[in-house]
């Protein structure tokens, strides 16, 4: 029997369950808190409301408790609106808002306008609270609700039965209640009162103006004045006040203020009062919370304070009085001045004049500020217009003393030049240092009129001292007539004896200091100067320039003294200053002439006072070249010292004539002035013309020539000994030095033996004179060469420059014409010396092979060595070596070591006492991508050898070259050459030799023992040898991958490749498929033709590979026939059909 699906058991459990589940879900909803929000609104519904029941204690406490702490909505203080109190509802409302007696004529709105909070001023003069009048006008709004609406008559727990007079003891709150009830009730006459402000008196006490102001029932009053200035001061009840835009206020609203104006000057005050009295301006609404158990309330909203006044004002005239006076007096004496006029002003621009009085009257002004300033000063002095702050008081004197400056004098003195007319010495004159006078050409007053005579007629005033600027200032100088003299000389200058007036005048008020210029002039010393020209070999020097310079003037451009405090003109550059007209016609450059007295002078024109230095200019002709400008020297022009007025009259000016006329030259100063032949000494320094790098390298030998062709010979101080010398020789530093010097002129530099490695350098022209020692190559440009000063002299620095040899060995490819470039290569170049071949002989001894041919070089030493057939030889250094030297052959190669040139010549290695071979410093060196290597090697016979060759590329070393350096200024470009490895492959019948084109050969790289490496060549034969070349010598396998149709494969062939330049063959034969004959060995065949080189045919190498046996195969195995192999396969798939066949017969019979 099937089971139901649901069994009633079943059934019932899920029942269960369900009604489970709703049960929690339901209790999770109402377990389910409030929300803050719900919150909000449940407990909102019960704000404002408040329940008054039987055990309320209304009886014993009035509303304190049921009005006073409960009503208040959003803040603000509500009054009720229900007359019952034991069963309040919304029906119990008096009436709604808009309409009854609540509206603006009702009797409710009357209630709160004689009440609280409108006319709370008026009860709190009564001497009521807040409290009180809010709680006797809430008294009021119920006993006027109750009787005027019939529905609350009757009512158990009325307002009126519950709220009596008694609960409001203390205060006369019950008198305010039924008053503000009678008056809604039966029209009573309204308790408010008149708002009033306004002036009671006014009273004026010298500058103080009071007014009493009277306030009545006013929350406040504005008070606005108008005719006194900013800086007048107020008083309201004795506080200071201080006006905001002619405006201040007063909170008294009951009472008497009294408002004092202290006056600076006369006016007519105006004060106007505006008072504002208590009016509040509200929006009654009525609210309830919507239930029947709240009351209905009444909300004053947006109370505001009205803007009811009353308005009063009064004026006054006031009058205010006061004086100010001032006096004037010197300020240097302090005695009082007449005649000042002043004036006093309203503003401080002066520009209000109130009144003017002379100085010292005084003058009636009305209180306030005034600013003095000086119209007119007193005559002789100055008028500052500064303007004074004063202020003049009512009933008071103002009085201030003022002091005028005098006008004071002012003389500036300038000294000039009498020459020039302007403030500037000539020479070393100075314009400063001189001493004048200020004498009174008049009896000088002292302008106050009271104080009289100051100097008398002719006194002496004052001194004062020229300047650096020629001016002298005397400052603070009465007014008057004076006159100047000289009183002391200044340097250079002669005194001056005349005598300038001066007047100092009044120049007006307006002038502090009065300025005079006065002008003097005075006469600077002179003096001429002959200069004699000599030279130390006696001839006579005429077109000589000199210029004369001041000494001072050569100090600011840079002129240094030295250690004993004489001037260092050797390190002064002349060209920095500017030389003076020093000559008779101005001339800046004058010139030495031969006078006819067989002298050669030069003059020049006078000379002001001064220390002069006279140099000579650097001569531009010949032969005044040839010698040494003449050092500068010093001239003086001298001053006597200082002169007094009383002194004679001094001159050293020679007269007129006497400069013209050439005998009578008394008045001039003579000097002397000595000329030297210039003489310098040569410093030659060799470089590399290339690099311009020195060149340290002794042993260069020069010559010199002079002008007329002469070898010019230098002597040179040993000991005792005198030692002449023809040819000069550089020493270690590469440099050489003359001896002696040489004099100006002309010569010639010839190099006769250059540095090893370089050419001889062309002859150099040098030419040495006093102003330039300069030298030029062979079509080259001049060159200044640099003059050293020394103590022994000049010394100048001529630079010799060498062109170096140059070698440029490319190593290239053989046969490619230069163009294939070989890099890697090592290679060595070696000295080598020439070998007459007559005079060779080979002999050979015991297997040694020598060769005998003279020396011509001394720079190796052999040692004694016995030879095999007991021959001693030896190798002395020595000059001019002739003994016949024995060069050894080297035994490994068996040949000479001697190389033939291409020319035919032949060479021999050099050697050393060791026997080793001498390489040219650095001249072994590895050949770079391009293959070409330069070098700088000195003339000569060289060998280049090839120490190892790029063998990695398939190269082979090539033999050495002799070679030969000539001297040539072009680079010597040397071919060395290297040839390369040849293979060539044969694939023949085995038969009848014929060519096989078809098979496929593999070449493996190897190594001796025959394992095979990467892959080297693949190539497929087409019926000629194939040719493989720049293969790098080593061992190789090759494979053939594929025999030609018809054919054997081969066997693998492992082979060498020799570094040789020799070809290199490799032939393989192939038999067909039908041949079965014993294996033939690989054949190798010499090369027939061979490169150039003297060397025999290298054969290829060749092994079988030994690491497999199917590389090594039988003759029946090379092609194999597989006929056999299936006949066997065959047989033994019969055999195993067979044995399988028998098996299942044997198998059968058995079962």
């Amino acid at each position: 029997m099937r089971r139901p699906y649901f069994s009633a058991r079943s059934f019932w459990i899920r029942a269960l369950a369900y009604v489970c589940a709703l049960i929690a879900a339901f209790g999770m909803f109402w377990a389910h808190p409030l929300t803050a929000e719900a919150e909000d609104s449940f407990y909102s519904s019960k704000v404002g409301t408040h329940y008054i029941s039987d055990s309320d204690p209304v009886y014993s406490h009035g509303m304190a408790y049921g009005v006073y702490n409960a009503y208040y909505h959003n803040g603000v203080r509500c009054f009720c609106l229900n007359g019952g109190l034991d069963d309040p509802k919304a029906s119990d409302a008096y009436a709604p808002v808009d309409s009854g007696q609540i509206h603006s004529s009702g009797g409710i709105r009357t209630i709160l306008e004689n009440g609280f909070p409108y006319n709370s001023a008026y009860w709190s003069a009564r001497g009521l609270s807040e409290e009180a009048q809010w709680q006797a006008t809430q008294l009021a709004i119920w006993m006027y609700v109750q009787i005027n609406d019939s529905s609350y008559h009757g009512k158990n727990y009325n307002a009126n039965h519950h709220t009596r007079y008694g609960n409001l003891t203390g205060e006369d709150a019950a008198g305010m209640a039924d008053t503000l009830y009678r008056i809604a009730h039966y029209g009573d006459a309204s308790v408010k009162i008149p708002h009033s402000v306004g002036v009671q008196e006014k009273s004026v006490e010298g500058d103080r103006l009071t007014f009493v102001i009277q306030a009545e029932n006013l929350s406040g009053y504005d008070g606005i004045i108008t005719g006194i200035d900013g800086g007048d001061s107020l008083w309201l009840n004795g506080e200071p006040i201080t006006l905001t835009n002619g405006q201040f206020h007063s909170e008294t609203g009951n009472g008497t203020d009294r408002l004092t104006v202290q006056l600076k000057k006369s006016a007519s005050v105006q004060l106007d009062l505006t008072g504002y009295y208590g009016e509040y301006n509200a929006e009654l609404v009525w609210f309830e919370s919507g239930k029947s158990t709240t009351q209905d309330m009444l909300e004053l909203r947006s109370l505001t304070f009205g803007t009811g006044q009353t308005n009063a004002s009064g004026q006054e005239n006031v009058q205010v009085y006061g004086f100010g006076k001032i006096k004037k007096v010197c300020s240097e004496t302090g005695r009082e001045l007449d005649g000042a006029l002043l004036g006093f002003y309203r503003d401080k621009g002066c520009s209000e004049l109130a009144a003017q009085s002379a100085g010292g009257q005084e003058v009636q002004l009305e209180p306030g500020i005034y600013y003095v300033r000086e119209i007119t000063a007193p005559p002789g002095y100055y008028n500052g217009r500064s303007v004074i702050q004063i202020e003049v008081k009512s009933g008071e004197t103002a009085e201030i003393t003022l002091k005028n400056d005098r006008i004071k004098g002012r003389i500036e003195l300038v000294k000039r030049d009498l020459e020039t007319g302007q403030p500037v010495p000539q020479g070393d004159a100075a314009l400063s240092g001189a001493v004048y006078g200020l004498y009174a050409a008049e009896p000088i007053l002292h302008p106050d009129q009271k104080t009289g005579q100051l100097y008398e007629k002719d006194r002496l005033v004052a001194e004062m001292t020229t300047d650096g600027q020629a001016r002298a200032v005397l400052e603070d100088l009465y007014l008057g007539s004076y006159y100047i003299r000289e009183l002391h000389r200044s340097t250079g200058y002669e005194l001056c004896a005349k005598t300038y007036p001066v007047t100092i005048a009044d120049p007006g008020q307006d002038t502090p200091v009065v300025t005079v210029e006065a002008s003097v002039e005075e006469q600077v010393i002179r003096q001429a100067v002959e200069l004699h020209k000599t030279t130390d070999e006696g001839t006579l020097l005429d077109h000589s320039g000199f210029c004369f310079y001041l000494r001072s003037d050569l100090v600011k451009q840079g002129l240094g003294q030295n250690p004993d405090g004489s001037y260092d003109y050797r390190h002064f550059d002349f060209s920095l200053a500017e030389p003076l007209k020093a000559g008779e016609n101005g001339e800046t450059v004058i010139y030495t002439n031969t006078d006819h007295l067989n002298q050669s002078i030069v003059r020049t024109g006078l000379l002001p006072y001064g220390v002069y230095t006279v140099a000579e200019q650097q001569p531009t002709e010949l032969p005044n070249k040839e010698y040494e400008t003449a050092a500068p020297i010093e001239i003086e022009i001298p001053f006597d010292g200082v002169h007094r007025m009383e002194d004679i009259e001094w001159s050293m000016l020679p007269e007129p004539g006497n400069l013209a006329d050439p005998d009578k030259s008394e008045g001039y100063q003579h000097v002397n002035v000595m000329n030297k032949v210039y003489r310098c000494r040569l410093k030659l320094v060799k470089k590399d013309k290339e690099n311009k790098e020195p060149l340290l390298k002794a042993g260069v030998l020069f010559e010199l020539y002079d002008s007329d062709n002469h070898k010019v010979i230098q002597y040179q101080e040993t000991g005792s000994r005198r030692i002449g010398y023809e040819v000069y020789e550089t020493s270690a530093d590469g440099s050489l030095r003359t001896y002696e010097p040489l004099r100006a002129g002309v010569y010639l530099l010839k190099e006769i033996q250059p540095p090893e490695g370089y050419l001889p350098a062309k002859d150099i022209l040098i030419e040495i004179y006093s102003d330039q020692v300069s030298f030029t190559e062979e079509g080259e440009r001049v060159q200044e060469a640099e003059v050293i000063s020394g103590s022994g002299g000049d010394t100048a620095v001529v630079e010799v420059l060498d062109q170096p040899i140059r070698v440029c060995v490319h190593k290239v490819e053989t046969g490619s014409e230069g163009e294939i470039h070989v890099p890697d290569a090592r290679l060595c170049l070696y000295k080598a010396e020439k070998v007459d071949p007559e005079l060779i002989e080979i002999s050979e001894t015991d297997g040694e092979m020598a060769a005998l041919y003279p020396a011509v070089r001394e720079r190796f030493v052999w040692k004694e060595r016995t030879l095999a057939d007991q021959t001693v030889v030896r190798y002395v250094e020595k000059e001019n070596v002739t003994e016949t030297v024995r060069l050894y052959c080297d035994t490994k190669l068996k040949e000479p070591t001697l190389i033939e040139t291409d020319e035919g010549d032949l060479l021999a290695y050099l050697t050393d006492e060791t026997g080793a071979k001498e390489a040219v410093p650095g001249a072994a060196w590895t050949t770079e991508d391009a293959g070409r290597s330069l070098m700088r090697i000195p003339c000569g016979h060289y060998i280049l050898e090839e120490l190892q060759a790029p063998c990695h590329l398939g190269y082979v070393a090539s033999l050495p070259m002799g070679i030969y350096v000539p001297a040539l200024e072009e680079e010597l470009n040397v071919y060395f050459e290297d040839s390369y490895t040849t293979l060539e492959v044969h694939k023949l019948d085995a038969e009848n030799a014929k060519p096989l084109s078809g098979a496929s050969f593999a070449i493996y790289c190897s190594d001796k023992s025959g394992g095979r490496g990467e892959l080297y060549e693949e190539f497929v034969t087409d019926g000629t040898p194939v040719e493989f070349t720049h293969i790098p010598p080593g061992f190789y396998i090759m494979e053939e991958t594929k025999a030609p149709d018809g054919y054997q494969k081969a066997k693998p062939m492992h082979f060498e490749i020799m570094e040789t330049v020799d070809r290199q063959k490799l032939i393989v034969y192939n038999r067909t498929v039908t041949e079965s004959v014993p294996e033939t060995p690989v054949e190798t065949t010499p090369a027939p033709e061979t490169v150039p080189a003297p060397t025999t045919q290298a054969p290829v190498q060749t092994t079988p590979a030994p690491s497999d046996a199917s590389l090594v195969p039988s003759p029946s195995a090379d092609t194999g026939d597989a006929f056999a192999a299936l006949v066997w396969i065959a047989i033994f798939c019969s055999s195993f059909g067979l044995i399988l066949f028998i098996s299942h017969k044997l198998s059968k019979k058995h079962r």
